[in-house]
């Protein structure tokens, strides 16, 4: 029979029945029971209010738990009260069950565990960790609340010294009370184990046929088990993770990445979560985290765990290797999403050192660079930097060495090579500029168009001066007859620099038309046109000039410009074709650091305030329309270049701040010149602006009113938040609707107030007066 706890002040009584919310087996159930013997005088005495039936099964239970008219006829109580006297005449639907039999399964072969064999359908997690009790206790929580799975739970205390033993003491009264929860295990050590042994240590204890190892410093969500459980009906999977974010609901991991310099990367982190691509299931990678991990028992058992040699650092990745080298799958599986609160281990920077030291002598010979094929997967361009001749030269011979077979020399020269990269080529921390450059560095000229404004002048012309650490290149500056003293500013700096050309202008003649005298005087094999309002950074044009110089592809690159408020200002220019063609500067005022604009991409148009582009290219295209009034000339070039299949890129590495635009009368032509565009262009120019949003979970809509692009919804989750929010607040529930409004906010936080589009800020400002 069963019994169960009850507690009558939680219970109602209405027309003669007793409706109890209570727990069997650790499983929530609701029923009324009718009442069969009148206990109005026990519930006007206060009786059952005092009555409580302590939890106690008994094994035949499970053959009368099927019974619709189940009379109780036990009880285990101080007080007398018979529950043959209630009925029930509803209670727990079937496949709640079925899968109360399940538990019961494994609960008994729990019980005649024998070692040797693991119990089919059990998942063993386990968590190390030393203090940080109020993060543990975070991850235990969220674990009793959220875990459908039949598991145990292994904890494994490095000698904490805070409060971690009084938490302890709740966890295990938390995960016997779990509804799926079959055993409780706790280990304590006296000192702090690195985070391999530990988990080896734990696994030591396992009884599940599969293992889960998880940091202490995250925070697990609904029902996030089981898809990391199904991975394994294939049966080439060896081991399964989740989709990692930070509490911002942004990317921290979705699979790693490895560099031309073989250094590990987290792909897509600092992302949206409704990122497409973070959100497709794979097999591709080489390595996933073990800050939350799954892994097959008896996998592990055979590749002998984890490596202890690492400490706190790239032993996920060493794992990673071992079962791939075991010949099975990685399942990156999104459809699981936990949040971690990376990372809470005192010190594990310094261990990055050493254990990178460890990984590259075991395994840097296998690890394959593979970042430019999972970043075109995402829709971006990914180019590293050169990798050092010698470090190309021992890596060319060691595979040639290893095409053949080896006689003991050879072993010898290629240990010793091996050594060499394990030593002196260790994994570097993403350091893309510390390689050296060829010899050869083409001329860049860098074309500067200007009419008054001497500061601003100054403060480009010193920037260039003091940031350019590219060596061969030379400044034509063409002024449309200043009046503000620029030319004598102008005068002295053609004495006092050799790089400098100069071309004075009776009349303003406009940036087209400028431009184009510049480039007739340059010699560079590169033109860079630059607005004299604007003032670059450090490795501004070695960065701008990487990608041209590397693809023959591209013959074209824009720079990242920012506000002097540190937001975007430029990251590559689309378009829009629904109603007039209208260029637009994607993703203004995000952010600078802003993970959206810090990609390199193909754009179809960019703009001209920093602009580098082949002067062949150029000159082959008739430079800038003279025809337009110092706007839109830029569009006109770009379309010229993508409508003969050639590529331009957004490189965001090449940084410059703009303080747009300075000059006198430029709006007044903006309508003249966007005429002159349309008629060109308007039946050959492709839309393109929808594309860019929906490679990073946006949509967007054209504002032409306000000539601005908005974005209305992030995926489909605003809509769903929309619907939800209307709903709550025709009902009421006031409460609720100002959770969906923070949610809103929170997913649209990184664009600033007027970017959210019309819909959501009717949405956010209709809830706010309501609520």
């Amino acid at each position: 029979m069963i019994n169960l706890i009850i507690d009558f002040k939680d219970c109602k009584l209405e027309d003669g029945y007793l409706t109890i919310d209570s727990i069997i087996n650790n499983l929530f159930v609701n029923f009324s029971v009718k009442i069969v013997s009148p206990i109005n005088s026990y519930h006007k005495k206060g009786i059952l209010e005092k009555l409580k039936i302590s939890p106690f099964f008994r094994e035949d239970s499970l053959d009368t738990f099927t019974d619709i008219n189940l009379k109780w006829n036990r009880v285990i109580s101080k007080k007398v009260f018979k529950l043959s006297d209630l009925e029930i005449v509803e209670h727990t639907p079937k496949d709640y069950l079925k899968e109360y039999k399940y538990l019961r399964s494994i609960q008994s072969l729990f019980r005649d565990y024998s070692f040797g064999s693991y119990i089919k359908g059990l998942v063993s997690i386990i968590i190390p960790f030393h203090n940080r009790s109020e993060y543990t206790k975070v991850a235990l929580e969220s674990i009793v609340l959220e875990t459908e799975t039949p598991y145990e739970i292994i904890l494994v205390n490095n000698g904490s010294t805070d409060d971690t033993d009084e938490l302890m003491e709740k966890a295990k009264l938390w995960f016997e009370g779990a509804p799926y929860c079959i055993n409780f295990e706790l280990i304590t050590n006296r000192n702090n184990l690195n985070f391999s042994k530990s988990n080896n240590l734990g696994s030591s204890f396992a009884k599940g046929e599969f293992l889960c190892f998880i940091n202490n410093d995250t925070k697990v969500t609904d029902n996030w088990l089981n898809p990391l459980v199904e991975s394994f009906k294939n049966r080439k999977v060896g081991a399964s993770a989740p989709l990692l974010l930070y509490n911002d609901n942004t990317i921290q991991h979705c699979g790693t990445i490895f560099h031309p310099n073989r250094s590990p990367e987290h792909i897509y982190r600092g992302f949206s979560r409704f990122f497409p691509t973070a959100n497709v299931e794979t097999f591709d990678y080489q390595s996933l985290t073990a800050a939350c991990l799954v892994v097959k028992h008896t996998i592990f058992d055979k590749i002998n765990g984890f490596d202890e040699n690492y400490i706190n650092c790239f032993e996920d990745i060493d794992l990673s290797f071992k079962i791939r080298e075991s010949g099975y799958l990685l399942h990156y599986n999104p459809r699981s999403y936990i949040y971690h609160f990376e990372s809470k281990t005192p010190g594990r920077k310094k261990s990055e050192s050493v254990s990178g030291k460890v990984l590259a002598k075991k395994w840097g010979n296998s690890i394959i660079p593979d970042a430019d094929k999972h970043y075109k997967k995402g829709g971006f361009i990914y180019k590293d930097g050169a990798v050092d001749y010698s470090e190309i030269s021992i890596i060319s011979l060691i595979n040639s060495f290893k095409k053949g077979s080896l006689n003991c020399r050879e072993k010898e020269i290629l240990n010793l090579f091996g050594s060499f990269l394990s030593e002196y080529i260790p994994f570097e921390e993403k350091n893309y500029h510390s390689l050296p450059d060829s010899e050869y560095k083409p001329l860049v000229s860098i074309i500067i168009p200007l009419f008054n404004n001497l500061n601003y002048t100054k403060n480009c012309i010193n920037s260039i001066l003091e940031n350019t650490n590219y060596p061969n290149y030379e400044i034509v500056i063409i002024d449309n007859n200043s009046t503000d003293g620029t030319r004598e500013y102008l005068n002295g700096l053609k004495n006092n620099l050799t790089n400098v050309k100069i071309i004075l202008n009776s009349e303003n003649r406009g940036f087209g038309i400028a431009n184009n005298q510049g480039a007739k005087i340059s010699e560079g094999k590169y033109l860079l046109c630059l607005n004299n309002d604007t003032m670059v950074t450090k490795g501004w044009l070695s960065e701008l000039l990487k990608p041209v110089e590397e693809s023959s592809e591209i013959v074209g690159g824009g720079s990242k410009l920012i506000y002097d408020d540190e937001t975007i200002q430029h990251a590559g220019v689309v378009s829009t074709t629904d109603g007039a063609l209208l260029p637009f500067h994607n993703f203004t005022n995000l952010g600078k650091r802003s993970p959206i604009v810090s990609y390199p991409k193909y754009y179809q148009t960019l703009t001209a305030a920093t602009f580098l582009i082949e002067r062949e290219t150029f000159i082959e295209l008739g430079g800038f329309n003279e025809r337009y009034i110092n706007c839109f000339e830029d569009m006109d070039l770009c379309y010229k270049i993508s409508s003969l299949g050639k590529k331009l890129i957004y490189v965001p590495n090449s940084i410059v701040y703009h303080y747009e635009s300075k000059s006198v009368g430029r709006k007044d032509n903006i309508g003249f010149s966007a005429k002159i565009m349309r008629d060109i262009w308007s039946d050959k120019i492709r839309g393109d602006y929808q594309k860019s949003y929906y490679l990073h979970g946006l949509t967007a809509k054209t504002d032409h009113s306000r000539k601005m692009i908005v974005v209305d919804m992030v995926d489909k989750k605003v809509e769903e938040i929309e619907r939800d929010l209307y709903k709550a607040i025709e009902s009421g529930e006031y409460y609720k609707s100002l959770e969906i409004i923070n949610g809103l906010k929170k997913i649209l936080g990184e664009f600033k107030d007027g970017s959210f589009g019309n819909l959501v800020q009717n949405i956010y400002s209709l809830s706010q007066k309501k609520v």
